[in-house]
């Protein structure tokens, strides 16, 4: 595992993610449920091109497709869910 479960947990409550993507054991991107705004397509956290870090619209309505996609092209994909808190 490359990556730091705890960080991932830990900024992704922080950021109010519901969803981490981790393609090829390295974090891609995070993931919340999509409001009126979005059109109810899911919003990913991540940098898209030279626009700051921040929360933007997927165009995705599920994770499914996404995960899919991944998968498809050869890619090891996996979903963590974010709790809303830590469990202590």
């Amino acid at each position: 595992m490359a990556y730091d479960l705890e960080k991932v947990l830990s900024y992704g409550q922080k950021i109010g993610a519901e969803k981490a993507l981790i393609i090829d054991d390295s974090l891609s991107r995070y993931y919340k449920k999509g409001d009126k705004a979005s059109k109810h397509c899911m919003y990913f956290y991540g940098k898209s091109g030279e626009a700051k870090l921040g929360w933007g619209n997927s165009f995705e309505f599920c994770l499914d497709r996404v995960v899919n996609f991944y998968k498809n092209l050869g890619h090891t994909v996996e979903v963590i869910d974010i709790p809303k808190e830590n469990p202590a």
